[in-house]
């Protein structure tokens, strides 16, 4: 038993192992990547219009745009990141950067919505990984 926890300890495989945070983000990944077809709440409607605001419009007028229910709201460093994914949307729909009153959803849209969450997820993952090692 002692030289298997030796063994461990200096493998760095543990319950303390910094290799958790790679086994628990593929573990989630996988999961996220399953719940792509799932349910869409009203986030979905909601980061879609950022989505729109942050692409079709100056930034002096991000906060101010009223065409939808779904006003931008998040402080600006988040509407900065939004208008960030804003250039990689219209390779999956172009659609999607359309600013309007009523929702828009399509196959395309979703799974650039889940696939920009699982992006995010993998980079905070990957530098908790760096910082714990």
């Amino acid at each position: 038993r002692e030289s298997k926890l030796n063994l461990m300890k200096a493998t760095k495989v543990g319950i303390d192992s910094p290799y958790n945070y790679v086994i628990v983000s593929l573990l989630v990944t996988t999961i996220k990547f399953l719940l792509i077809p799932s349910y869409i709440s009203t986030d979905f409607d909601v980061h879609r219009n950022w989505l729109a605001l942050t692409s079709s419009l100056p930034y002096t007028q991000w906060y101010y745009e009223k065409t939808s229910e779904w006003t931008l709201d998040y402080p600006p460093f988040f509407a900065f990141f939004e208008y960030l994914l804003s250039f990689f949307a219209p390779y999956f729909d172009p659609m999607m950067l359309r600013i309007s009153a009523e929702p828009y959803r399509s196959s395309q849209t979703i799974l650039f919505q889940r696939l920009t969450v699982i992006a995010t997820d993998l980079f905070f993952f990957y530098a908790n990984f760096r910082m714990d090692t």
